[in-house]
């Protein structure tokens, strides 16, 4: 006959025990050592290509994607200049590991290019290009934003 197995009590000795047991088992919780800061998974540049087009271009770490719909740019300084068109890589459709939806990624490299409005051929530009993406399988990481200062074309 096998013995009946007993319930440890959620308080006591064994609590400690039990959680650093289970901690352990559980693949699903990645060592940081394990994972890239975003700045290393998302390698991202900007250039500004002619006084009304700009271009950010991102080299994505392998095991690593960003969302199609999770990127975004929008023209901080001067005032008054905004984005007319956002041309971006259409990417691939996958089902997400990490939420089970359909979605657009982009892997290995994506290119946006965002056409001006009221550029101004002298003036410097700041853009703040928002952006998402995942560890494939393990965690997305939180939305992150940078801005780029880029001079006009000529400029030194």
């Amino acid at each position: 006959m096998i013995p009946k197995a007993k319930a440890l009590p959620a308080h006591g000795p064994y609590a400690g025990v039990l959680t650093v047991l289970l901690l352990a088992a559980s693949p699903a919780i990645p060592e940081s050592g394990d994972l890239l800061p975003p700045e290393g998974a998302f390698r991202a540049e900007a250039e500004r290509l002619c006084p009304d087009r700009v271009r950010v271009a991102w080299r994505i770490a392998e095991g690593h994607y960003l969302y199609r719909d999770r990127i975004a740019v929008r023209v901080r300084r001067p005032e008054g200049v905004s984005v007319a068109v956002l041309n971006l890589s259409r990417g691939a459709r996958e089902r997400d590991a990490l939420s089970g939806q359909w979605r657009r990624v982009l892997r290995e490299e994506a290119v946006l290019t965002a056409h001006l409005e009221e550029p101004g051929t002298a003036s410097p530009l700041q853009i703040e290009v928002r952006y998402q993406g995942c560890a494939e399988g393990r965690l997305c990481y939180s939305p992150q934003r940078r801005t780029f200062a880029l001079l006009p074309e000529g400029s030194s």
